[in-house]
Formats: C-alpha cells, structure tokens, sequence
C-alpha cells in the first residue's frame, strides 16, 4: 500500500498524539516510542508548527492550560516559532516533563476528569431530586418551621402552666392536684403529637 506524503505525516501526527496522552497519563515510554520522538526532534527541517488550537486538541488539554503554563514559567516551555507552535518541540519537552499536568505541585484536571466530576454531580443532583420526589428527602425550611412551630408551642403551653399550677394545686392535697397538673400535660403531650402528625402528612414517603 503507498501512502502520500500528507496521510504520512498525518499517520505520524497520530503517533505522536497518542505518545503524548501515554505521557500525561503518568507511563513510560518504551525505546521504540523515544526513538520516535528522537527522529521527530531531529527533523530540523521540517517543524511541525501549527495553531495553538491544534497544539491543545493533540496534546488533549486546552488553550488556556497552555497558556497557563507558559504563565507558570515551566522550564524548557517552547517557544512560539512565527506565532506558531512547535508541536514537535512540545511532545520532546513532555517527554522531559512527566510532571507537565501539574502547577506548584498540585495537579490540575483535565477536560476528561472535570466531565467525569460534572456527572458525578448531575448524578447527586438527580438523585436528591428523586428522594425529595419520593419524600424520602425533606427541605430544611420545611423542618424549621416545623421546629419553630413546636418551639412556640411550648413556650405558649409553659407560660399558661406558670399560672394554671397554683391554682390547680391551691388547696388541695396532692393526690387531688396531681391529676389535674397530669392532665393539663397530656393536653401538651397531644398538642405536640398532632403537629407531628400533620407534619408528616404534609411530607408523605412515596
């Protein structure tokens, strides 16, 4: 089969694409692979500039990466030829630059990771919409106002109890006032449960 000079080059273009994502990647190249970039480098001839749109879709990151670290002063960043970039210069200084993904030590995502973390949100976001949906999930406004209702409710009961108790007791022996203080309770204790019981009516589990 032959192949003209254009496919060939595109062929070679491909190559060195895939050694650079091998080399973001964190792997090592194997002898074969460093020979290609070795015979890449020493066309001196024939760089291979292009776009910087072009150098960041082949090296898998995008123009602002580049940019940014060009802005890091990385040593060794190529440097633009007639406005262009040397795509061959790039790979060779990738393959000097294993750390190349990285800014002060920290790593810095890539397009395909930050998509990875996006649906991994989008799947949370989803899933709290479902148990919301399914009232297995409760909004929380919904429960402090429930908390402010019994709040108030107790503070209004308690202060009827502070005058309601002497003269419920006044008088009388405390096998006789005990039972009536027991009662004004209760109607507490039922007031507390029917807020409860509309609450949860309110919030039904599907």
């Amino acid at each position: 089969m032959n192949l003209s000079t254009e496919q060939l080059g595109k062929l070679k273009s491909a190559n060195l694409s895939n050694l650079v994502k091998k080399l973001r990647s964190g792997k090592t190249l194997t002898a074969a692979e460093m020979k290609l970039i070795n015979e890449a480098e020493n066309e001196s001839a024939g760089r291979n500039l292009v776009t910087v749109g072009e150098l960041a879709e082949m090296l898998g990151v995008n123009r602002k990466t580049i940019g940014q670290w060009r802005r890091d002063k990385k040593p060794g960043i190529p440097d633009k030829v007639s406005n262009k970039e040397d795509a061959t210069a790039w790979v060779a200084w990738l393959s000097d630059n294993p750390d190349a993904g990285f800014s002060d030590r920290k790593p810095r995502a890539d397009r395909e990771t930050l998509l990875c973390e996006k649906l991994e949100v989008d799947i949370a976001i989803k899933q709290a919409t479902l148990d919301e949906i399914n009232g297995k999930s409760i909004a929380r406004a919904d429960v402090k106002d429930c908390f402010t209702q019994c709040t108030s409710s107790i503070q209004s009961f308690l202060r009827k109890f502070e005058k309601e108790i002497p003269a419920l007791s006044l008088g009388l022996p405390i096998s006789q006032s005990a039972p009536k203080v027991k009662d004004r309770i209760r109607e507490m204790q039922a007031e507390w449960s029917n807020l409860e019981s509309e609450f949860w009516k309110e919030h039904p589990e599907a």
